[in-house]
């Protein structure tokens, strides 16, 4: 037989199979839970629409059809683009996941930037996005036939799951489930069946842990060491080719489905390394990690590390405080992008924490995550916050690392250390140090300040904004010695009580100390200069009158004409009674 007809007759296989087999996720070498179809819980329709994807392979047809769901609902659209039964071996439909990252495709869709879709950067990542057209429904489960053969292969190996209610554009409206490496179809053996053939049993079981989703998007998040599970039919490797088989969500708990992956599963205080306090068996530590601290608790409970732990996620989600402490160290690290994911509750973690990798910090809205020790990131590691973060500890950032704050209250409790190029941007938000039983730390701040403002430009190594206007906005300071507290804020220059408008209180502060140097930001000194000068008269001139508003900080209403030409009489008798008090 011909090299070609043997390509052929393997290509002809894959397009009449179907699907395969391990289990669980990543290296847990769980045994398979069987065929989840309609006889153990799993619907085999489903109204679930492949709204979006990253791009179809040229010279293979692509059919986006699923055959299983556990979501209620009809077939789906005429055009065959949701999820029906399939005609194909063994009863399943055949999902032919994009195997061209967006850039290369057929019929792409353009990433949503609410998701992981641009990781490596716009059309360079392969994604997919499902729709499930009967709205927002619970998901525990998540089957994936991964389509690989025994001798080339095409599947995937790393893969992030986020799901959104809204499937909005935001990254507050996504929430990752899991961020991982998905098996290997094992194969019939032969060395010439693709592996994938094998209608009882998927490449991977997930748990989604009972999470509200109308939307679904698959991610690869691989960074170009697919080699091992990503060939052309020709057996040379591609990192750009990548199938999926088959996948099937379950909104139940599936009978003889196998018990969740790194989930807690005991409501009393315990040992993160205690194998048995999670379903599954094996305690969550090792770089892209999934920690899941779910519904377990009924009160608020301790999780003690006493050997230094590694993960890449930690999502909490209880109206009950999981609370992570111990002796040892906690470390975020990703193959991608880390995340700690507070869904709900006043979660605290309350050891030493290390970002070794990027990381996002994710905190709803009304719940909140306390960091109670040491926080260090490592060197080119950017960590971005979203929603009310408190860190009661001394925060660390080596050379080249990040703290980005999106949104959300941010509390420290004492200067940030930072070293080299080290940055923390403050954006377009408010940043509050409690220094309450210490010393003041104002001249540190100011000095990370003045070197962030890098002349007004903003964008120097210490405490910056990026969402510098320039010659209207910066960031303001203020020490308030009875609170013991120093109020870092977004504001206009010359907003000198940080009000949030520059008004007449701040023109009288500004006139009182102007001419006068060894001054600050609250007597006057926009420019961290030193001094209170025309410089910053000017400054405060061309924003008097004007609100950065609480809903837009970057927006700014125009001031009044008849404020500005009484700034002006008022500026001409400023520098009269400064001549007059040199002439003296």
């Amino acid at each position: 037989m011909t090299e070609t007809s043997t390509r052929g007759m393997r290509v002809a296989l894959i397009t009449a199979a179907s699907l395969a087999s391990l289990a669980l996720t990543g290296s847990l070498q769980a045994q398979p839970i069987g065929n989840p179809s309609d006889a153990n819980g799993w619907s085999t329709q489903s109204a679930v629409d492949v709204s979006r994807h990253s791009g179809e392979a040229g010279g293979r047809e692509v059919v986006h059809l699923i055959d299983g769901g556990g979501i209620t609902g009809g077939v789906g659209d005429p055009l065959g683009q949701s999820m029906k039964l399939s005609t194909g071996a063994g009863g399943f439909a055949y999902f032919g996941m994009s195997r061209l990252p967006s850039g290369g495709g057929g019929a792409a869709s353009a990433p949503n930037p609410g998701t992981l879709e641009s990781i490596n950067g716009a059309g360079n990542t392969i994604w997919v996005e499902f729709e499930l057209l009967a709205g927002v429904q619970t998901l525990n489960d998540v089957a994936i036939w991964n389509d690989n053969e025994e001798t080339y292969d095409q599947g995937w190996k790393h893969l992030a799951i986020q799901v959104s209610q809204t499937g909005g554009s935001s990254p507050s409206d996504w929430t990752t489930v899991f961020n991982g490496i998905l098996p290997q179809s094992p194969g019939p053996g032969d060395g010439v069946t693709p592996g994938h053939i094998n209608t009882t049993l998927p490449a991977a079981v997930i748990n989604l842990g009972g999470v509200q989703a109308a939307y679904v998007a698959f991610i690869n998040t691989g960074t170009g060491d697919e080699i091992s599970y990503l060939k052309q039919y020709n057996n040379l490797s591609d990192p750009a080719d990548a199938d999926l088989s088959e996948v099937r969500f379950n909104s139940g708990l599936t009978a003889g489905s196998p018990p969740s992956p790194f989930q807690w599963s005991i409501d009393a205080l315990g040992n993160w390394n205690g194998n048995t306090n999670w379903t599954g068996g094996v305690a969550p530590n090792g770089v892209d990690a999934v920690a899941r601290l779910f519904g377990k608790i009924t009160a608020d409970r301790s999780i003690i590390m006493d050997t230094p732990v590694t993960v890449g996620s930690i999502i909490f989600n209880n109206s009950h405080r999981y609370n992570i402490a111990g002796a040892a160290s906690l470390t975020i690290q990703s193959t991608t992008t880390g995340l700690i994911d507070v869904q709900a509750g006043a979660q605290k973690i309350n050891l030493p924490l290390i970002f070794q990798s990027s990381t996002n910090i994710n905190v709803a809205g009304g719940a909140s995550l306390t960091i109670g020790n040491p926080t260090t990131i490592k060197s080119g590691a950017t960590v971005t916050k979203t929603g009310t973060v408190l860190i009661q500890a001394p925060v660390t950032i080596e050379s080249g690392g990040v703290l980005m704050i999106a949104s959300g209250d941010t509390t420290l409790t004492r200067a940030p250390g930072l070293s080299g190029t080290a940055k923390m941007d403050v954006s377009s938000n408010n940043l509050l140090i409690d220094y309450t039983g210490m010393t003041s730390p104002a001249s540190t701040i100011v000095s990370q300040l003045i070197s962030g403002y890098h002349g007004g430009a903003w964008d120097g190594p210490g405490i910056t904004t990026s969402a510098a206007i320039a010659n209207q906005t910066g960031l303001g300071w203020k020490d308030d010695p009875t609170s013991h507290a120093i109020s870092i804020k977004y504001a206009l220059y010359g907003d000198t009580d940080l009000s949030g408008d520059v008004d007449t209180v701040d023109f009288n502060v500004l006139a009182a100390n102007f001419g006068k140097s060894g001054k600050v930001w609250s007597n006057g000194d926009s420019d961290y200069n030193g001094a209170v000068d025309t410089i910053d008269f000017n400054l405060l001139a061309a924003n008097y009158g004007k609100t950065v508003p609480i809903s837009n900080l970057g927006g700014l209403v125009p001031e009044p004409m008849s404020g500005s030409m009484l700034l002006l009489g008022a500026m001409a008798a400023l520098s009269v009674r400064r001549r007059s008090r040199t002439a003296v």
